[in-house]
């Protein structure tokens, strides 16, 4: 993928003053982010909804939240590197 399609998915995510370093750990959290999404759309069916943003007291990004018959799973995907299983 090319890099300038990775700034716009992050835009608004990041800061203007952050290092290089910072923004690399954005960009492989977002690859993370499609990965795990890519792996839940593989005919698991299951119901679940993607970078959910609550403003409650404060503002909080969910990445997935995952809700079954039985149980509901928060998936908080950090730096992506190697294999998701």
């Amino acid at each position: 993928m090319e890099p300038i399609t990775y700034f716009q998915a992050i835009d608004n995510r990041i800061e203007e003053h952050e290092t290089i370093k910072e923004i690399y750990t954005q960009l492989k959290g977002e690859e993370g982010e499609r990965i795990v999404k890519s792996i839940l759309d593989q005919g698991l069916k299951l119901n679940y909804e993607y970078n959910l943003r609550l403003d409650i007291k404060n503002k909080v990004q969910i990445d997935f939240l995952v809700v079954d018959d039985e149980k509901i799973i928060h998936l908080a995907i950090k730096h992506y590197h190697g294999d998701y299983y």
